[in-house]
């Protein structure tokens, strides 16, 4: 009978937590201030702010795979991963507050040539941190209840970021309690923010020990070549599925909410005016809002409760129970009870926590598949190949939702939308998730790992090895 895996203390699973802030500061924090800064502030061509922007997302997709095989490789006295992780969170600090304090007394394109170097080096510093840090949870426990914790932890690091930092940093930029200036406001947000990405990152790396499963065998980080990797894991179908089901659930979360604002301006608030659009708009933002305090409580709870459902069957119901929401929400965007969408809120927020929690986990089995059948550990190219499946999701939310907004017939001029018009962002909106949320259903329902199969395999490989030799 085999020995059960060893648990993961709390307090692990906790600076695990902490250790996913670097993470969440630089990425949330970048898209809630890019435009404020330098389109609002300094007046630069938002085609111009968008094609940076393109350029660094290209470039740190272009670098993941690179730091994630140079981490599968390293040989340290303090591990694997660490080591990228304490210098990523010191360059991260330190090109963040450079990114909110741009040059002011110099020309546009001066300052446009600026936004775009900092932008490159700041997410060199988000891919040397983020890949390393993932793979290090990846490779922390085989214990399955530990590893659906463990990211756990990870969601509400996220959460927590997203329900304090992100939404209250646009309004300290206004409101002069950081500086006499909107500027000088968001150059000591970059302080702050910065000062928090350095120690929070420095604190994990410090606290966190990387398994000893998790540690390159001596003589064998040879072996751990970029090609092999690309080679086993585009072989590796539990892979495949994890990523595909983690990149349509994006899809079809984020094409869909990027047409809650125009649900709002046409159905809700459909006046045309200045007032409504601003009550729109707050309207977002307070069911954002709430739906990240929600995520914060739940993601730990998660857990426990697959615990007891299995992790197939907790995620096949937060599946269906997203495609129930979308389903029923023509029902929840009433001009009578605006803040009934906080019910569409609710639902969704709960079963999509309960899905970015479980799957990582799932990840954690393919990489474990991969060393049972191949003999190395390589949890950073894994990881900067997931990352990839996400980008490409997120270049195919902008592409989709843009479609539906053009054809729409929608003029935000309009003091009311033509019945067809509504039609279209209504269906689009309830219907148009459907058939991805389905295929991660599909995916979900096939996978073929699980924590006995993975401990079994490893049994076996144990077995056969103790006869060879």
């Amino acid at each position: 009978m085999s020995t059960p895996p060893p648990r993961l203390p709390l307090a692990s699973k906790l600076w695990y937590g902490v250790g996913y802030l670097p993470d969440s500061i630089m990425n949330n924090l970048f898209y809630a201030l890019v435009f404020v800064v330098y389109q609002i502030e300094l007046g630069i061509s938002g085609t111009i702010i968008g094609g940076a922007m393109m350029v660094s997302r290209l470039w740190e997709a272009f670098i993941d795979p690179f730091f994630g095989n140079l981490s599968d490789r390293t040989r340290s006295r303090w591990g694997r991963r660490r080591p990228y992780m304490v210098a990523g969170a010191i360059l991260g600090g330190l090109m963040c507050f450079a990114l909110w304090s741009p040059p002011q007394e110099v020309s546009k394109e001066y300052q446009g040539w600026y936004f775009a170097i900092v932008a490159v080096l700041f997410y060199t510093a988000y891919a040397i941190y983020s890949v390393p840090f993932m793979a290090l949870g990846l490779g922390m426990s085989s214990n399955d209840q530990d590893r659906t914790s463990l990211f756990g932890w990870r969601v509400a690091a996220n959460n927590l970021v997203c329900c304090t930092l992100v939404p209250a940093a646009p309004l300290l930029v206004y409101n002069k309690w950081l500086g006499d200036t909107p500027l000088a406001s968001l150059s000591n947000i970059g302080l702050i923010a910065g000062l928090m990405i350095i120690g929070s990152g420095i604190l994990a790396a410090m606290k966190i020990s990387e398994h000893e499963s998790s540690q390159v065998a001596k003589g064998s980080e040879s072996h751990v070549g970029m090609i092999d990797g690309f080679r086993c894991v585009m072989k590796s179908a539990p892979f495949l599925m994890t990523t595909g089901i983690v990149s349509f659930t994006i899809i079809g979360m984020c094409a869909a909410g990027n047409l809650t604002l125009y649900l709002n301006l046409t159905h809700v608030y459909p006046g045309g005016t200045e007032v409504e659009k601003k009550l729109a708009t707050e309207l977002s933002a307070i069911t954002g809002t709430v739906s990240a305090v929600l995520g914060l409580v739940f993601a730990p709870l998660v857990s426990s409760i697959s615990a007891k459902m299995g992790r197939r069957n907790m995620l096949l119901t937060a599946i269906f129970g997203i495609m129930a929401a979308f389903l029923l929400s023509p029902l929840f965007f009433s001009q009578t009870y605006p803040y009934l969408q906080l019910v569409f809120a609710t639902m969704t927020n709960l079963c999509v926590t309960a899905v970015w929690v479980l799957t990582l986990p799932m990840l954690a089995d393919a990489c474990d598949y991969d060393e049972i059948q191949n003999g190395v550990r390589r949890e950073g190219i894994f990881t900067a190949m997931y990352n990839w499946g996400i980008k490409v999701a997120v270049a195919m939310i902008g592409v989709m939702s843009g479609l539906v907004i053009d054809n729409s017939g929608f003029v935000a001029t309009m003091a009311e939308q033509s019945e067809s018009t509504k039609a279209i962002l209504t269906w689009s909106f309830a219907l148009g998730p459907i058939p991805f949320f389905a295929a991660c259903a599909i995916m979900t329902w096939y996978f073929p790992l699980s924590a006995e199969k993975i401990q079994a395999m490893r049994d076996e490989r144990t077995r056969k090895s103790a006869l060879t030799h």
